[in-house]
């Protein structure tokens, strides 16, 4: 009868595990409409069971990945390692894992990523679901008193399971109760998981090997079993059961075949005239591209665009001088994979300066270089956009620009990047031009 019970408790949990990847990909019944401000049709109420992630990902990166993996999956192994108990060691091996590490309380996923991580991190709410397994409830007598998870997650969380994240730069102050700012996701899917739970436990998750008398002890009276005399014998072989031996691959690879972005209806999203009659679509990072315009003599701002196709909310930076209105530019300047916001400024008298502001990745221009004077080019006519930061080879960047003396010219100056130590300046290197 036990055999039967145990048998009908592990169709359940796959069971569960396979709806809840099912839903995932159902269109959603009301979309949130992401504009510029806060996510005001966001309902508020958090679910009723929340964990927490921390990681060095931005939330860019996460709708990029649809979530989090793994690392055993970002490392593309081909047999994830789904021993529980090596997992949660301090000194466990994690390179292999199909697990994902989950608190329970916000502070302690503070302190651990405080201890982790080398600059700026976020620490994710995510939503309960049977995808998330507690570690005491499926160890027990066994749990490290000095375990490095509360909960994991098997192989995969998906972004729309994240209900939001606090940003935590790298030069906070550690205070009890910290929390910095809270973000919403706008993509969290509260129908499927506002109420749902983790599993309080699957001990067939332990980890232990074949044959190790840790399964003897009765905490594991149901999932595994000894040689005679049955649990008598300190010394004795026991195993886990044949039958349970798959249960974390199967689960991972219910996920594997669910592993698709959410399916959203394509919208379209209101723009302010600026953006529509200067916006330029420019590549923020290796992995996000975005909808950038200047908007007065001092400003900028940004808009990312999302896995679904819409605009995130609009991200500003201020400037001191934005320079000529037609000679706006966006290129990678410093070959690290992230556009940067340059232009011609005034000077009082000779050729005007080149200044760029280097961009983070994420939709801002925090730090401005100037280049120095240069010849800007010719500024009327047809010829007024024919300006462009270009890429060459070997990292390689280069201003380029139609300039005149008695016939037209194309003129291009290599940027240059000193770099010293940990300072970096920027100069303007050899130039070159070809005529017609």
């Amino acid at each position: 009868m036990k055999k039967i019970s145990t048998i009908l408790i592990g169709f359940f949990l796959l069971g569960t595990l396979e709806n809840l990847y099912a839903n995932r990909d159902r269109i959603l019944s009301n979309p949130v409409d992401i504009v510029a401000g806060t996510y005001e049709n966001q309902v508020g109420t958090p679910p009723v069971e929340v964990f927490y992630l921390a990681s060095e990902s931005t939330p860019e990166q996460v709708r990029y990945w649809d979530g989090f993996r793994s690392n055993g999956s970002i490392n593309n192994t081909p047999n994830l390692n789904f021993s529980l108990i090596e997992y949660v060691l301090p000194t466990g091996n994690s390179e292999r894992a199909g697990y994902i590490r989950l608190f329970r309380n916000f502070t302690q996923a503070l302190i651990f990523a405080q201890g982790n991580s080398s600059g700026d991190f976020y620490i994710y709410q995510i939503a309960g679901g049977f995808n998330i397994v507690d570690v005491r409830g499926s160890l027990g007598p066994y749990t490290p008193p000095d375990s490095t998870a509360d909960a994991v997650a098997l192989n995969r969380i998906y972004l729309n399971q994240v209900y939001g994240w606090n940003h935590i730069p790298s030069n906070f102050n550690f205070v009890l109760g910290y929390q910095g700012q809270f973000e919403r996701n706008p993509m969290f899917d509260r129908e499927t998981y506002a109420n749902a739970t983790s599993s309080p436990g699957l001990p067939e998750l332990a980890g232990f090997p074949q044959g190790d008398p840790r399964w003897g002890n009765d905490f594991f009276a149901h999932v595994a079993g000894c040689e005679a005399p049955l649990r008598k014998r300190s010394n004795g072989r026991c195993y886990l059961k044949q039958a349970l031996l798959g249960v974390a691959q199967k689960i991972s690879d219910t996920g594997r075949k669910q592993s698709r972005l959410p399916t959203l209806p394509l919208f379209k999203t209101p723009i302010s005239q600026v953006a529509s009659s200067k916006g330029t679509f420019v590549s923020l990072s290796d992995y996000m591209s975005g909808l950038c315009y200047v908007t007065s003599k001092n400003k900028i701002e940004c808009r990312s665009v999302l896995n679904n196709g819409k605009l995130s909310s609009v991200k500003e930076t201020t400037i001191g001088d934005t320079g000529y209105d037609d000679s706006y530019m966006f290129g990678d300047v410093n070959n690290d994979e992230k556009d940067d916001f340059c232009r011609l400024t005034a000077v009082s008298n000779g050729h005007p300066l080149l200044k760029c502001n280097l961009g983070d990745g994420n939709g801002s221009f925090p730090t401005e270089v100037n280049f120095g004077s240069v010849n800007g080019g010719w500024a009327s006519g047809g010829a007024a956009n024919k300006r462009l930061i270009v890429n060459g080879i070997a990292g390689r960047s280069y201003f380029c620009r139609i300039i005149t003396v008695d016939w037209y010219e194309i003129a291009c100056t290599e940027l240059v990047q000193n770099r010293s130590g940990s300072a970096v300046t920027f100069t303007l290197g050899k130039s070159g031009t070809t005529n017609d």
